[in-house]
């Protein structure tokens, strides 16, 4: 929805898959995805898996994730890695749906 998303394919080890996004390809980005058919009151899980890109700095990455008025931030460090040890990690915020589409 903002900045510069890079969608990757064969650069870096994927977390799943064959692509991964960068989402700060030239410059901090935003992406958005709407869940529909949510029933109002049941509890989900927002889950996504994150690594960092080892080119650069900083060597703490964070990215901040939100649904609804449940928001996390996530911390990943990169020291360590690779391009074909990327270290994903798995993470999940749960989240009570207040409305059918989010």
């Amino acid at each position: 929805t903002a900045g510069s998303v890079d969608l990757i394919n064969g650069y870096w080890q994927t977390a799943e898959g064959n692509y991964s996004v960068d989402l700060s390809g030239n410059s901090p980005a935003t992406i958005s995805q709407t869940a529909t058919d949510l029933v109002i009151g049941r509890t989900y899980a927002l889950s996504f898996s994150m690594a960092g890109n080892v080119d650069g700095s900083p060597i703490v990455k964070q990215l901040m994730a939100s649904v609804g008025g449940t928001a996390g931030l996530f911390n990943f460090d990169i020291t360590g890695k690779s391009f074909i040890n990327m270290g994903w990690v798995e993470y999940s915020r749960r989240f009570v749906a207040d409305a059918t589409s989010m």
